[in-house]
């Protein structure tokens, strides 16, 4: 152990001893380097001084052209000597560790006598203690001087959109929450408008196992985790506040569309107690808007045909009601208020049915908001619709002229200028 303890030392004073003729070698070329610029610029300025404009404008432009390629190769060489360093500093960290681990506490002390540097051995590795910071700093040369832009062909324009606003990853990552959070989750004890029944249960359940991949008492919070970790993820990069409000209520929209299309076709939905859950469901969402301080900004209104349309199935449906239920459903078709009243259900048999009569008030009441819808009036809400983009001009203390587009991003077609 003595034997190999002692090779580690004298491997290790070798490493220091080399290191130590680097620094030296790296230092005496940098200050001879530096006597030679003072001396090119002092000739440069006396043949300035002797010759015409037009001689000097000459030798200026050769001088210039001699003094970058040889610039260009010292700090190659200045590169060298700084990796060479580098991997001189690993290699005596590794015999430093070998000699730590082979036990030689005195060979430490025997080592930190007889080291030029003293001390334990590892000590020239920190860089408190290293005489580096005599060192002048390198700024390496930049390859191209960028103006922060892009070029790209105006053909290829919607195509950069689409990869970039990251409305589409939302989308995909929220679609399978929306039925089972917002139509299916039940928080409300007792208002649950299953029907009791052996094959008729069970095959339901089956049918919302089919549809609803995740659990829907865990659905809810889960999309609201998803959202929260949307919102941060935008405000870590230093997306402006008003491109996150307009992410939000694009998101809010598709889960608008969605939960308020698979009601539109699902008549085991469309009852009273189903109504009060779904409402019940959408209040955390808005209260989430609150929490992240984004009611404000108009998020939730575009959740309102869906808070309509819960309110529709708890609505009392007389025909002293009819007035009432048109004023309230302004964000509603005409086809999707008759279709709920038409699949609505009784939740008992002590609930009537909606009579014929009162549909055909409704659609008498709407008839002119009818005429109005014809052109565009649709039963399923439009999943694919998308609001306008705006970018607002906020200073920022990002350089754009230091931005990278990652290669994760399919975006061969930007040009960096």
């Amino acid at each position: 152990m003595s034997t190999y303890c002692r090779q580690l030392e004298d491997e290790l004073k070798k490493e220091k001893q080399r290191l130590h003729e680097t620094e030296t070698d790296y230092k005496g070329e940098l200050e001879r380097l530096r006597r030679d610029n003072e001396r090119q610029q002092k000739l440069l300025a006396q043949n300035l001084c002797k010759s015409d404009a037009t001689n000097s404008e000459t030798l200026l432009q050769s001088e210039i052209m001699r003094l970058t390629s040889e610039n260009l190769n010292l700090q190659g060489q200045v590169d060298n000597l700084t990796e060479q360093l580098k991997k001189y500093k690993r290699s005596l960290r590794a015999y430093a560790k070998k000699l730590k681990e082979a036990g030689g506490s005195s060979s430490k002390r025997s080592s930190a006598q007889g080291s030029p540097y003293g001390g334990d051995p590892t000590d020239m590795l920190d860089v408190n203690t290293t005489n580096e910071g005599e060192v002048l700093p390198i700024i390496r040369k930049k390859e191209r001087e960028y103006m922060g832009m892009f070029e790209y062909d105006r053909r290829e324009e919607m195509q950069i959109i689409r990869v970039l606003g990251v409305i589409k990853l939302m989308e995909e990552k929220v679609q399978p929450l929306i039925v089972p959070s917002i139509l299916e989750h039940e928080a409300i004890a007792g208002l649950s408008g299953n029907k009791p029944g052996g094959m008729r249960g069970r095959t339901g359940s089956v049918a919302r196992e089919l549809e609803s991949p995740v659990e829907p008492q865990k659905a809810l919070d889960l999309l609201l985790k998803e959202m929260t970790q949307f919102y941060r993820t935008l405000a870590m990069f230093g997306t402006d506040p008003e491109l996150i409000t307009q992410v939000f209520r694009q998101i809010f929209y598709f889960i608008c569309a969605g939960s308020l299309n698979n009601l539109l076709l699902r008549k085991d939905m469309c009852h009273w107690s189903k109504g009060m859950q779904i409402r019940y469901n959408l209040s955390h969402l808005e209260q989430w808007t609150r929490d992240m301080r984004l009611h404000e900004s108009g998020v939730t209104d575009t959740l309102a045909p869906i808070i309509q349309a819960a309110q529709l199935l708890q609505a009392r449906k007389s025909d002293d009601d009819v007035h009432s239920i048109c004023d309230m459903c302004d964000k509603l078709s005409v086809s999707q208020i008759i279709k709920i009243l038409n699949l609505y259900t009784p939740a008992d048999e002590f609930e009537d049915r909606v009579p014929i009569s009162f549909i055909h008030k409704i659609q008498a009441k709407l008839q002119e908001r009818a005429e109005g819808e014809q052109a565009q009036a649709t039963l399923l809400m439009n999943t694919k619709f998308a609001f306008p983009v705006r970018f607002p001009f906020n200073p920022s203390s990002i350089h754009l002229e230091d931005i990278e587009l990652p290669d994760a991003l399919p975006l061969t077609m930007l040009k960096k200028v």
